[in-house]
């Protein structure tokens, strides 16, 4: 999770034994309440993709990333503005060099090659031209290519051993991974993406793209799905990302927030005291 927190401490500004509530200051509390609610629309606006000050945008379209931007009070003079967005701490602090072969130790799923490799199968879904939820997404000319193509589709799933030879804990025997049976329609080649246009790695991204149907495998399914496939093996040079940075938006909104919440917290307190004083 990540989180930042406005907070301010008053207590020198009363006596000892008074209480330190919201109906000792009211517009203080009603302040911390506003700067709160500011700094989540602060935040939502980078996460909605609004430039940050070095010139960046977070190019997150799903709407999960802003949506997971709440509030909460914790007290009469405190509030809170946190994400619960599982990748929230992956764009405010970035991410390490990775090297993702490394799932190859923990994925059930792995499968043993001829040669003695472990393997993976991992599919990458491309986004139709209008999709705003993928980040992958075909241009019209390769969605063009599949009017009159063949589709594929999912006939029924079975079962298999999995690749990585443990067993079930009770029984013994090995544990077993769904395994899908398939009907495989057509695939784009590299001279159909090449006569629309598509070159290069954009090309070699969706060579081999099959168009699922009813990827589910269940009957009267009308959506369908764009996917590669693209094949990890043990002891190959490639699946390492490079690190990336921290766009750190919350940071950024907290530095933002600081200066104007200290300008509108002292104009509050000094109402207050007016206000204490006038009435004493």
């Amino acid at each position: 999770m990540t989180a930042f927190t406005v907070r301010i401490d008053i207590s020198d500004l009363l006596p000892p034994q008074r209480h330190l509530g919201s109906d000792a200051f009211p517009h203080l509390a009603s302040a911390v309440h506003e700067m709160v609610l500011r700094g989540q629309q602060l935040w939502q606006a980078y996460a909605a993709g609004a430039a940050l000050p070095d010139g960046r945008k977070i190019r997150i379209r799903s709407g999960g990333y802003e949506g997971s931007i709440h509030t909460r009070q914790t007290g009469p003079f405190e509030g809170e503005i946190f994400s619960d967005a599982p990748h929230a701490d992956a764009l405010e602090r970035g991410m390490p060099p990775r090297d993702l072969k490394r799932m190859l130790d923990s994925s059930l799923k792995v499968r043993i090659s001829k040669a003695g490799k472990r393997y993976l199968i991992i599919p990458f879904r491309h986004g139709t031209p209008d999709a705003v939820t993928l980040q992958s997404v075909m241009p019209p000319e390769v969605h063009d290519l599949w009017r009159g193509l063949r589709k594929s589709r999912v006939l029924n799933t079975g079962m298999r051993a999995s690749g990585t030879g443990a067993l079930d804990i009770r029984t013994r025997n090995p544990v077993l991974v769904p395994a899908r049976n398939y009907r495989w329609g057509d695939r784009l080649t590299v001279t159909q993406l090449n006569a629309a246009g598509i070159h290069g790695e954009r090309a070699r991204r969706m060579q081999g793209m099959v168009h699922f149907q009813n990827p589910s495998g269940r009957g009267g399914g009308k959506h369908g799905q764009y996917l590669t496939f693209r094949i990890m093996t043990e002891g190959s040079r490639g699946w390492l990302t490079k690190g990336t940075p921290g766009y750190w938006p919350a940071r950024t909104t907290a530095e933002q927030l600081r200066p104007q919440a200290e300008r509108v917290f002292a104009k509050s307190v000094a109402l207050d005291v007016e206000q204490a004083l006038a009435g004493s």
